[in-house]
């Protein structure tokens, strides 16, 4: 693509595919406008009342029970109850479940109700009053606001419980007059015969005895009281309580089956325990109610619990579960591993992974501190200061952990597109760099937002087309979940789709293209992985069903990915995700997400035409070209200082002896190791005439292509000056003062050099500070060391040098062997930081010095290694063998 806008055609303009996605992601989102209201329980839902309402009502029945609820903070929310909503799906299917809630009866079968709750103010746990923070009182209110329900934990506060009401102490004489009256009189008669009777007497007088079988008339019980005496309540008397209680609940037209009734004591309090099941069932769904009722009449507590028989998930949704906690783990670890992996070998692009840490976990720790119910709750109920200091607490815990993990997966995702898919990578470049007016990012969120729709309106049609395709929701409604819910939404729904789209398309997408370079192997594997991973913006409850739309699903976006990139992914997956989590605004009636609804589609609705004028521009996003992570441009040094190695060590290879020369007389061997690619160690043998041979080894100081290089240099030189009928000691001292003259101050290189005469069975050489030469005398069959005087090539030019260089001339004998080698012999080191040492040698020399000259060599060498306990070569190791024969 051309740096320069519109001089060469963009591979981003659009094509017929793209109209085809805009009009099929308009159809999607179409159908889900239309077909989700009647597919979705939530449609049956309706806030009838406010939360100030919910709450009248609630207080008002508290009251009616003789409870208090002065200096108590009160809430409401509406909720849902998750496990009956399944029950409902399973039992009647969705559809029929969605009619049914939509008629009277949804007052009993309570899928929506509300959830209102009293507690201590903050002042009363600021001043240590109160120390709990849970509700002393809890109510649960139909949608009509009948009561469905009531906790009462005033006993746990000992004798503060006064302060609230005592359900043992306060006496409801409207209920006890609906049982203990005279059969003439009205209820109304009988509480004003009960008004005469103190509470004291009252609460004396009355107890249970549930074993009688005969049960005493109203009257009786009416008369005995007003003569002070001690009466009893039996059975029947009880469940004439309990009934008198839940004509004013939602359960009044429901018919009951009592199961249990007994006598619990608890400080010589009394109060009768009934369980009751409804009967016939609604719905398919059996009613279990406990009640407690004290002697006083008043309605302690009570509460249902719907289908409580019911059977747990079935093995296939608790094996698909496994299967799903499994593969994210997997995918999770995998990233991880390969994150330290890569960060070892510095494969990883720092500052885009930076980027996208700080960003999520901005995102993250900020909805987590907002919209979390348990943080919300244990905030709530601290002080001010308390309430600042928990929620920074929390914000701090998630933003670092989802940083951290985030870096990883950025991290990795980088190095791992940019090698295998790395036409994938530009759009999320530019989204880094918050460039977004360009043809890239702009088709991008244009396909993304089209193909999104695609997901929603595939989603909506699978749930009309399948019965059996049940929604699994939350216990919580999205507008109770922060005080303007289309921001946290927005910032989950943008998180979701980030970690799923890397973790799933490049964790299993990258896998399956190494594997094979075609596109169809990445398809299967992320259709197959996406579906047991329940890839789609609709929660739907585990099972088969469930697990082909998914699939489904996940070719979608797995085509979307191979044809286009990372972020048409994520578009695709946010913008469905956040609608269909918004959608209460058009499902609820009454909600006030109907807002956030039209916010978050006036924001998708922005990004179209943001997406629509980037591609319309004639920026090509130079940015996708002009930026590359450090770690390339040092992977890119990297490889092109090995080239440069391999090349340098060709050229030393071709400069030592590839074979040894064939002279009469000589058995000659030699070898040359390097510490590194390139060493600074040679050795040469120049054939002379009359049969002789001139020889000399080198050490440039230092290692690596310098050193290499100032051998090369050195080895003309010598090549030519041995052929100028020179002696060894005047040849070493041109050879030093043209070393001196090309080579930078503080360059220096050890030499020895001679020549061998085997006509004459001498050997005349001279040594420029270098190790000193092994002789072998085969007739005494040991080994010394000859070291003539003589400082190294390149450390002084001039008559210092020059008075310093000795020449030695030896007479050598059948079987004499003469050694040369390099510091690297000498001073190789092992595990106790011991050298091997120049003695070592000569010893060793003396003990194998009759063998051949490439048995003295490879002996020599092997215990040198065998000295070194696998310590690795420090330095460059050269030898050569010279024997006579």
């Amino acid at each position: 693509m051309s740096h320069e806008a519109g001089k060469a055609p963009s591979p981003y303009r659009f094509s017929g595919i793209d109209l085809v996605l805009l009009l099929l992601g308009m159809a999607g989102v179409f159908a889900y406008a239309l077909l989700l209201p009647t597919q979705h329980p939530d449609s049956a839902s309706e806030y009838e009342l406010t939360e100030a309402e919910a709450i009248t009502r609630s207080s008002a029945f508290l009251a009616s029970q003789g409870f208090s609820i002065d200096g108590l903070d009160s809430s409401a929310r509406m909720k849902r109850r998750p496990e009956l909503l399944v029950d409902l799906q399973r039992t009647l299917g969705r559809s029929t479940a969605v009619d049914f809630l939509d008629t009277d009866n949804r007052n009993q079968i309570s899928v929506y109700f509300w959830e209102v709750n009293y507690v201590p103010t903050a002042d009363d746990v600021e001043r240590g009053i109160l120390s709990e923070s849970d509700p002393i009182f809890t109510l649960e209110l139909a949608q009509d606001g009948k009561v469905l329900a009531l906790e009462n934990r005033t006993s746990s506060f000992g004798a503060l419980s006064q302060r609230f009401g005592s359900a043992f102490d306060r006496i409801n004489r409207a209920a006890l007059s609906s049982v203990i009256r005279a059969d003439t009189a009205t209820n109304a008669e009988a509480r004003t015969a009960i008004q005469a009777i103190s509470d004291s007497l009252l609460g004396q007088g009355l107890s249970f005895d549930l074993s009688s079988r005969d049960s005493v008339s109203g009257e009786l019980l009416l008369n005995t009281l007003i003569d002070n005496q001690p009466i009893t309540l039996d059975s029947a008397k009880v469940a004439g309580l309990l009934s008198y209680h839940l004509a004013q609940t939602a359960f009044a037209d429901v018919d009951w089956a009592i199961d249990s009734m007994y006598v619990s004591s608890a400080n010589r309090n009394e109060a009768a325990r009934v369980t009751l099941r409804s009967d016939p069932p609604i719905a398919g769904q059996h009613f279990i109610l406990d009640a407690s009722i004290p002697t006083s009449g008043t309605l302690s507590q009570f509460s249902v619990d719907y289908n409580p028989d019911r059977a747990g998930d079935s093995a296939v949704s608790n094996t698909l579960e496994i299967i799903k906690i499994g593969l994210l783990a997997l995918l999770s670890f995998t990233f991880i591993v390969v994150f330290f992996r890569r960060m070892f070998a510095r494969l990883l692009d720092i500052k885009s992974a930076l980027l996208d840490a700080m960003i999520l976990g901005l995102l993250a720790g900020f909805y987590f501190a907002t919209s979390s119910s348990d943080v919300a709750a244990t905030a709530n109920a601290a002080p001010l200061w308390g309430n600042i200091l928990i929620r920074l607490l929390a914000f701090s815990i998630i933003a670092g952990a989802v940083s951290i993990f985030t870096f990883m997966v950025a991290g990795v995702t980088d190095s791992v597109v940019r090698e295998s898919y790395e036409g994938k990578l530009g759009t999320l470049i530019l989204l880094r760099h918050g460039d977004f007016q360009n043809r890239p990012m702009g088709a991008s969120m244009v396909r993304g937002l089209a193909i999104g729709g695609i997901l929603l309106g595939v989603s909506v049609i699978a749930l009309w087309q399948l019965p059996t395709l049940n929604l699994s929701l939350s216990d919580t409604l999205v507008i109770d979940t922060s005080f303007r819910p289309v921001v946290t939404r927005a910032f989950a729904s943008f998180e979701t789709s980030y970690f799923f789209s890397l973790l799933w398309i490049v964790g299993v997408g990258t896998v399956a293209y190494r594997i094979s370079s075609h596109p169809v192997l990445s398809i299967i594997l992320l259709t197959v992985t996406g579906a047991f991973l329940k890839i789609g913006p609709i929660p739907f409850e585990a099972g088969y069903v469930a697990l082909g739309v998914s699939a489904v699903t996940a070719l979608i976006l797995a085509l979307a990915f191979i044809r286009f990139d990372i972020v048409t992914v994520i578009v695709a997956f946010f913008s469905a995700s956040l609608l269909f989590d918004l959608s209460e605004g058009f499902l609820v009636t009454g909600t006030a997400t109907w807002i956030d609804l039209l916010l978050g589609s006036l924001f998708l609705g922005s990004l179209l035409i943001l997406g629509f004028t980037g591609v319309a521009s004639k920026r090509t996003g130079q940015q996708v070209n002009t930026y590359v992570p450090e770690y390339v441009t040092e992977m890119a040094g990297q490889e092109r200082v090995k080239r440069e190695l391999e090349i340098a060590q060709q050229v030393q290879s071709f400069f030592l002896p590839r074979t040894m020369p064939d002279i009469p007389g000589l058995d000659i061997a030699g070898m040359c190791l390097s510490a590194n690619e390139v060493g600074g160690d040679y050795y040469d043998f120049i054939p002379l005439d009359n049969d002789r041979l001139a020889f000399v080894l080198g050490d440039v100081s230092g290692k690596g292509i310098q050193a290499a290089f100032f051998m090369t240099l050195v080895k003309g030189i010598v090549q030519t000056l041995s052929r100028q009928g020179l002696r060894p000691a005047e040849i070493m001292k041109k050879l030093n003062h043209l070393f001196c003259q090309n080579a930078p101050a503080g360059t220096f290189i050890s030499v020895v050099y001679g020549e061998i005469d085997p006509r004459n069975r001498t050997f005349t050489f001279s040594r420029a500070g270098h190790n000193p030469v092994i002789h072998y005398s085969s007739s005494s069959h040991s080994a010394d060391s000859l070291q003539p005087r003589g400082m190294a090539i390149g450390f002084s030019d001039g008559p210092k040098f020059d008075d310093n260089i000795e020449e030695m001339t030896i007479e050598v004998g059948n079987g004499d062997a003469l050694v040369f080698y390099t510091d690297g012999f000498s001073e190789a080191m092992n595990r106790a930081r011991e050298l091997y040492g120049d003695d070592r040698l000569v010893v060793k020399v003396g003990q194998i010095g009759g063998r051949t000259s490439s048995a003295i060599l490879r002996m020599m060498t092997e215990d040198v290694h065998h000295f070194i306990e696998g310590m690795g070569r420090a330095d460059d190791m050269t030898m050569a063998v010279i024997k006579l024969s």
